[in-house]
């Protein structure tokens, strides 16, 4: 019995430090881009929420979010601009903005967090996103914000029913 439950133990370790090094893989992957990809945006935001598994694609993390209207006819491999990402951050955490919970738009959940100080006044919506700041916005808002805990996932009306 001590032998079965330790060969158990040891091989649950073994599995779990696999998963781990292979995610740690991919975050340095990601860091080592030059930009951030949809499909990388996709990835980091459904580890966080839960809706992607750690040994996920990117190209499975992004068809999970594709039910976005603002991912219509887009692709994994395309670079995200900071107010798609802004909307993927906003979607997923309780922003408190009325602007933002009345339209559900990019725009607005742009000039949501650019009033909150999360990034520069003079970056532009349409500009790219780096890997190292897409991570500095993550931690922060996973930090600030309570995700939103419904049972729909992902925030409930975006997804395919």
């Amino acid at each position: 019995m001590k032998k079965s439950l330790f060969i158990i133990i040891t091989f649950s370790l073994f599995f779990s430090s696999a998963l781990v090094a292979q995610s740690a893989e991919k975050v340095e992957e990601i860091l080592n881009s030059e930009n951030l990809t949809k499909g990388q945006a996709c990835y980091l935001l459904g580890c966080l929420n839960g809706s992607v598994n750690l040994t996920d694609s990117y190209d499975i993390a992004f068809e999970k979010f594709s039910v976005l209207k603002m991912f219509k006819g887009e692709k994994a491999e395309e670079n995200i601009r900071l107010d798609e990402f802004s909307y993927l951050l906003a979607d997923n955490f309780n922003p408190k903005s009325l602007w933002w919970k009345a339209s559900k738009h990019p725009h607005y959940a742009f000039r949501y967090l650019k009033k909150i100080g999360a990034f520069d006044y003079k970056k532009p919506a349409s500009s790219n996103i780096k890997p190292d700041e897409a991570l500095n916005l993550l931690s922060r808002f996973s930090d600030e914000f309570v995700f939103k805990q419904d049972s729909e996932g992902m925030g409930g009306k975006n997804e395919k029913k």
